[in-house]
Order: C-alpha cells, then sequence, then structure tokens
C-alpha cells in the first residue's frame, strides 16, 4: 500500500509540475498579461486593465478609475493620472481597458477598429436567405457509406485490443506457475 501511495503521489507531483510550468511559461511569455487580466475579471468593474506603451512593448498593470483620477499600481508604488474620462475607457474581451504612454504618463486616446468597409447589407441578407433556403444535398448514400465505414474501423480497433489484451492475459496467466514454484525453491524448467 505505501509503494501504490508513493507512486501515486508522484503521479500527481509531475502533473501539478507540467499544469504549474506551462501556466508559468505562458505568463512569461505573455509578460504578466494573463494573471493581470484575471485580477481585473475578478474584481467584476472594480479595476480596470491598463495598457501601457512603452518604446519597445505592451505592458499591463491594474488599475482603479474613481471621481476622475485613474490610480496605478500598489499602495506602496502607486501613481495617478488625473482627468481621466469615461470617453477614454473602453471594453474588450469583457473587461474595461485604458491605453496609457509609457514614457510621458498620459492617456492615449483609442482607435476604433470595429468598422468595417465595404459592407453591403442588401447582399448580405441575400446571402443569408440563400443559405437558409438551399435546396439538401443528395449524398445521403455517401454520408450512409462515411458512417459505415467508421462503424467498422472502430470494431476492427475493439477486436485488435481484445486480442492482444487476452494474448497479453494468457501470457501473464502462463508465468503465475512458474512465479509459484520459484517461490517455493523449485526450479521448473521451460520448455
Amino acid at each position: 500500500m505505501n509503494e501504490m501511495l508513493r507512486q501515486v503521489l508522484t503521479q500527481t507531483a509531475g502533473y501539478a509540475v507540467a499544469m504549474f510550468g506551462g501556466l508559468f511559461i505562458l505568463g512569461f511569455l505573455q509578460r504578466g498579461f494573463m494573471l493581470k487580466f484575471l485580477i481585473v475579471r475578478a474584481s467584476l468593474g472594480r479595476k480596470i486593465l491598463v495598457r501601457i506603451q512603452h518604446l519597445t512593448h505592451w505592458g499591463y498593470a491594474v488599475g482603479i478609475w474613481s471621481e476622475g483620477d485613474l490610480i496605478i499600481g500598489k499602495k506602496g508604488d502607486r501613481k495617478r493620472i488625473s482627468n481621466v474620462s469615461t470617453d477614454d475607457i473602453y471594453r474588450s474581451l469583457g473587461i474595461a481597458w485604458v491605453d496609457l504612454d509609457g514614457k510621458k504618463w498620459c492617456i492615449l486616446p483609442h482607435v476604433s477598429t470595429v468598422a468595417v468597409s465595404g459592407h453591403d447589407p442588401e447582399k448580405m441578407e441575400s446571402l443569408i436567405t440563400r443559405a437558409m433556403y438551399k435546396p439538401p444535398l443528395d449524398d445521403q448514400q455517401k454520408l450512409i457509406k462515411f458512417v459505415l465505414v467508421l462503424v467498422l474501423m472502430a470494431i476492427l480497433v475493439a477486436g485488435v485490443s481484445a486480442y492482444l489484451s487476452y494474448s497479453g492475459l494468457q501470457k501473464i496467466e502462463g508465468l503465475v506457475p512458474l512465479l509459484n514454484s520459484l517461490k517455493q525453491g523449485l526450479v521448473v524448467p521451460t520448455g
């Protein structure tokens, strides 16, 4: 029992190392974005994710907007930016964002990329209507053949795995008398 418990704990530790190692690498590659995003998401709208534009990269911080001021950072090292309007705050990925210049520490205007050029609503409506009322495909025979081939392949795989399992059990059952004789101190020649 002790050996079994050790194996279970070893396997659990291996999975935990792989999982937390993957999360660490993901956080390292994203430069801390994931943790800060989760903090803002968990705050249920009380906090804002601040995207800071540096010269070579984007950085992320958690901020609080109160009475027109944006407060960034923890209690010991806080920065306050005044005159932040609600027009500077935008929503993306289900949270509130603010873009900030990392050199001047001022709010950057948000550029919306939602507008689509060349969209024709009448043509889109026509395409949707045609797709809804198209005739059914006559490939029912092909679909039935495909499903039949899949079922036959599944039966074949199950049969091969059952045969391999059965032959493995036969080999193990053949070793039981030999192991019992070795346990008693008698050596039985194998033939």
